[in-house]
């Protein structure tokens, strides 16, 4: 987790699940099967695997709290940000 302003997060192991609670940062998440979350502002990149474990995609994009929402878990499925559902 970070709590800080203007943070910049990376991880790349599976399963990885990063939180984001300060302004203007930048985090990723790229391991198999990882997930992000944020506040309005955070730019957040992960990648999805195929079932050989081959990185078929890798994307970015920023939180605007209407199309991606503020702290709320995205992971990357078909090529798109989901939310990860509990």
């Amino acid at each position: 987790m970070s709590l800080g302003d203007y943070a910049q997060i990376g991880a790349s192991g599976n399963c990885d699940k990063i939180e984001v609670e300060g302004k203007n940062s930048v985090a990723s998440a790229i391991g198999y099967n990882a997930m992000i979350k944020g506040v309005r502002g955070t730019w957040i990149t992960l990648a999805e695997y195929d079932e050989d474990g081959v990185c078929v995609m890798v994307k970015s994009a920023q939180i605007d709290g209407k199309i991606l929402k503020e702290n709320v878990f995205y992971r990357l499925q078909n090529k798109e940000f989901v939310e990860v559902i509990k």
